[in-house]
C-alpha cells in the first residue's frame, strides 16, 4: 500500500445557489454576539516534493506530515478545543470530502479537480499521530464540468471497510465496497438522474448495501430513489421512497434510518424512513429551508436534533437547529446566525450525550464572501455550547466542512483555496 504525505492545503470557494423568497425575520436566526475566530496557530512545514503525482516517492517527515495530537488540551464545558497544531493539508487540489470513523482512526473520501478541469475521487484512511495511506486515486470517466457543492457518500461498514458512492458528469451514481488494506474493490453504477447538489447517502443492512440519491430527473417534484446492493456488488432493487403527492431531496443516513425534507416553498417536511423497507413517516415541519438544502442529524431513540440550512433575517442564510420528539416540535434555534447571503454546508458527528456540528458561516454580507467553519456543540434539547471558528491556512477560507469523531476526537476536513485540509479537535461528549 502506498503512503500519503499530510500536506498544508485547502478548497476552492463555490458561492452558489439561489436564496428563497425573502422570509419573515425568525428571531431564532437572529445574528448573536459577534465572536472573534481564534488565533491561527503556526503552520507545519510542506512537503518537499509537490504535487500528489509523485505519491510512490514522497519523502515527508513524519513529525511534520503526520496531524499530531496535542495532550495539554483543555475542553470547555459545552465546547470544542483544538488538539492539534495548526491545519494539515489532506488533498493538493481543491476539493469537497466526506469523513468517518473507521478502524483505528478514519477515513475521508473526496472528489478533487485537477488543473484540467478534469476530477479525481480519493480515499484516505487516517490515524491520527501517522501518516494518510491511499486507499484510492481514481479520474472520473466523465468528470462534472461545473464547481461540486456536496461531497461524495462515504459510511463505515466495519472495522476495515468502508461504502463510498460518488456521481459523475453523467448524473451517474457509482457505488463500491472497499476495504481499507489492498482491496480496491469494484464500483458498480446503482442509478441514473442525481441532482448534483446531493450527496449520495450509505447505509448497510446485515448482508447488503444501501445507497440513497436525490434524483432530479423528473419533471414534477425531486424523489429519492433507494438502491440494494446484494453483498455491496450487485444491484438487487431500486425503490422510490418519495411520499405519496411529495417531493424529497438532500438524503442522509443516520444509523439504521434514512432522512430527507420535502422542500417546499415556507413549511416543508422532513421525512424518516426505516431501512431498508420502511415506508415514508413524517418527522416534522420546517420552515424556510434555503435551496438547495443541508441536513445533519443526530438521534437519541425517539428524540432528533437535526440541523439544515435556512433562509433567515432579510432573507440572508443561516443554519437552523430543530428537536423532533414525538408530537413536540419546538421552535428552531440558530447554530449559524444570519449574516450574509448565498449557499452555506452543515455536517454533524454524534458523542456521547452531545453532537457536534460544523458549519459555513459568511464573513461578510456580499453572496461570494469567504467562509470560515463554525464547530458548536449542542445537547439533545437544542441547548449550544459557544462556537469555535476554523479558518485555512494563513486566514484563508475554510469550506464544506465534514466531521467525525473516534476516540475522543474529533476530525473536521474542508476546502480551502488550494485542496482539502485537516483539523484535530477534543469537545465535551457530555457524559458524566
Amino acid at each position: 500500500m502506498r503512503r500519503l504525505t499530510l500536506l498544508l492545503a485547502g478548497l476552492a470557494l463555490v458561492a452558489c445557489g439561489d436564496d428563497d423568497e425573502p422570509a419573515a425575520e425568525p428571531e431564532e436566526f437572529a445574528e448573536e454576539t459577534p465572536h472573534e475566530p481564534p488565533e491561527e496557530r503556526p503552520l507545519v512545514d510542506d512537503d518537499p516534493l509537490a504535487g500528489l503525482d509523485e505519491v510512490e516517492n514522497l519523502q515527508g517527515d513524519e513529525a511534520t506530515a503526520a496531524a499530531a495530537l496535542r495532550t495539554d488540551v483543555e475542553v470547555p464545558p459545552r465546547g470544542c478545543a483544538f488538539a492539534d497544531e495548526g491545519p494539515v493539508l489532506l488533498w493538493r487540489r481543491p476539493g469537497i470530502a466526506a469523513m468517518t470513523a473507521v478502524g483505528d482512526g478514519f477515513a475521508i473520501a473526496g472528489y478533487g479537480r485537477k488543473e484540467d478541469g478534469s476530477e479525481e475521487i480519493f480515499l484516505l484512511h487516517l490515524v491520527p499521530g501517522r501518516m494518510a495511506d491511499l486507499i484510492l486515486r481514481r479520474d472520473l470517466e466523465h468528470s462534472l464540468r461545473t464547481a461540486r457543492v456536496a461531497p461524495p457518500g462515504l459510511a463505515a461498514r466495519d472495522g476495515g471497510r468502508v461504502g463510498l458512492a460518488y456521481t459523475d458528469g453523467r448524473a451517474q451514481v457509482h457505488y463500491a465496497r472497499l476495504g481499507l488494506g489492498d482491496d480496491r474493490g469494484h464500483f458498480v453504477v446503482v442509478g441514473q438522474g442525481a441532482d448534483q447538489r446531493y450527496a449520495p447517502a450509505v447505509g448497510f443492512r446485515d448482508a447488503d448495501d444501501l445507497v440513497a440519491w436525490a434524483d432530479g430527473s423528473g419533471a414534477d417534484h425531486a424523489r429519492v430513489q433507494l438502491a440494494r446492493l446484494l453483498g455491496g456488488t450487485r444491484v438487487s432493487d431500486v425503490r422510490d421512497v418519495t411520499p405519496d403527492a411529495s417531493g424529497a431531496t438532500a438524503p442522509i443516513v443516520v444509523g439504521d434510518t434514512l432522512l430527507y425534507a420535502d422542500h417546499r416553498q415556507g413549511i416543508s417536511s422532513l421525512y424518516t424512513v426505516q431501512l431498508p423497507d420502511g415506508q415514508p413517516e413524517v418527522l416534522r415541519p420546517v420552515s424556510h429551508l434555503f435551496d438547495p438544502v443541508a441536513l445533519a442529524a443526530a438521534r437519541w431513540n425517539d428524540r432528533w436534533l437535526v440541523g439544515y440550512t435556512a433562509v433567515g433575517s432579510a432573507a440572508q442564510t443561516a443554519v437552523g437547529l430543530v428537536v423532533a420528539d414525538g408530537d413536540r416540535t419546538p421552535p428552531p434555534a440558530a447554530i449559524v446566525p444570519s449574516s450574509g447571503y448565498g449557499m452555506l454546508h452543515v455536517a454533524a458527528t454524534q458523542l456521547a450525550e452531545s453532537v457536534v456540528f460544523v458549519a459555513d458561516a459568511s464573513t461578510a454580507p456580499e453572496r461570494e464572501s469567504p467562509r470560515r467553519l463554525d464547530v458548536r456543540v449542542a445537547w439533545s434539547d437544542a441547548t449550544r455550547g459557544e462556537p469555535l471558528s476554523i479558518q485555512g491556512p494563513e486566514g484563508t477560507e475554510a469550506r464544506f466542512g465534514t466531521t467525525a469523531a473516534h476516540g475522543g476526537v474529533v476530525g473536521v476536513a474542508f476546502g480551502s483555496p488550494d485542496g482539502v485540509y485537516l483539523r484535530l479537535l477534543r469537545c465535551d461528549p457530555g457524559a458524566g
